[in-house]
């Protein structure tokens, strides 16, 4: 398509075309520190908050803070450094969050490897990934017990030890243009490709969306998302450093309709992202604490934008843009 059909007039004929105001979006302020140093600010000023909670277990912003720090020295005594890649292979439990912060702590890079997917798929990632360590539950550890790898179970804290984050210095800076996780993709066409996302762009991009969505102390936000697809940077990452609390969808209540449900009402969810496949199956008059639903991948129908729009109560986001563009471009 020719530019000037999408544009303005350009200076004189034939010249460039201005691109169109509706391509311009409001020019946003930089973050104020890299993911990690985010959510540290976080527990600073929120010591009591709760950061995630998944039905009765819970972390606090202090004690998530510290378990992930405590797991940044021993990925550093590994010899983990900036832009080192870790890998993570763990469950929806409540090590997930603490093994991909004490990742970016250690100024390393995430690499996600799905415990339910193929051992050779995850075999093959480790290699083009140049993984030595990798970060795990004991489901994990178990299952990449002969990989030849070290691997290191994070542990929790006992509740109500982490009375103030302990987030110890880094041993160098880490410079913003350092990865900060690589997403490997489908392999559906070809060999799976990794994208690697850089620490400023995810600090960008973290800022951008809790200022655009207005995240806050009062959000509960909803974490549905897989660790290995990108939408998790949104609904996984972002309220952690807004001072939200993040509800950890469990693996087991992720692929049962009725359960999702139970757990959003139970949890009083304001804020998650649902795919569109879901939106037909849930009922937005039984989830009154749900105020703004995010949908991405394809488009909702116009039903179902019906039923999950009602201004100002609900509002309905319709996101989308590829790994490369750091989770979305909308």
């Amino acid at each position: 398509m020719d530019a000037r059909h999408v544009g303005t007039p350009g200076p004189g004929p034939g010249g460039p075309a201005a691109p169109a105001p509706w391509t311009r979006g409001p020019v946003a302020p930089p973050p104020a520190g890299l993911l990690w140093d985010l959510v540290v600010a976080q527990a600073a000023r929120r010591p009591g908050a709760v950061a995630v909670r998944q039905w009765e277990d819970t972390l606090t912003y202090p004690e998530l803070v510290d378990a992930a720090t405590v797991l940044a020295g021993r990925l550093r005594a590994l010899g983990t450094g900036p832009g080192t890649r870790v890998g993570i292979c763990a469950r929806r439990e409540l090590r997930l969050p603490v093994a991909v912060l004490g990742v970016l702590a250690s100024g390393g890079a995430y690499v996600v490897l799905d415990p339910a997917h193929p051992r050779s798929r995850l075999d093959d990632i480790c290699l083009d990934a140049g993984i030595d360590v990798v970060v795990a539950d004991d489901a994990g550890a178990a299952l990449l017990a002969d990989s030849g790898r070290h691997l290191v179970v994070p542990a929790l804290p006992p509740a109500g030890t982490a009375a103030a984050p302990a987030a110890g210095p880094r041993p160098a800076p880490v410079d913003p243009a350092q990865t900060a996780y690589v997403l490997y993709t489908s392999g559906s066409t070809g060999r799976p490709k990794g994208v690697a996302v850089s620490q400023h762009s995810l600090a960008s991009f973290v800022t951008a969306a809790g200022r655009h969505f207005g995240l806050d102390g009062t959000c509960r936000a909803g974490a549905f998302s897989a660790l290995g697809f990108d939408v998790s940077v949104l609904d996984l990452l972002t309220p952690l450093t807004c001072g939200a609390s993040v509800h950890l969808v469990p693996d087991a209540d992720r692929v049962d309709p009725a359960r999702l449900h139970r757990f959003l009402a139970a949890h009083e969810v304001t804020w998650a992202f649902v795919p569109p496949a879901l939106l037909p199956l849930l009922d937005p008059t039984r989830l009154p604490a749900l105020r703004d639903v995010v949908t991405a991948g394809e488009p909702p129908g116009p039903e179902q934008v019906a039923r999950w729009s009602a201004p100002p109560t609900r509002r309905l986001h319709n996101w989308y843009g590829p790994t490369e563009t750091t989770v979305c471009v909308v």
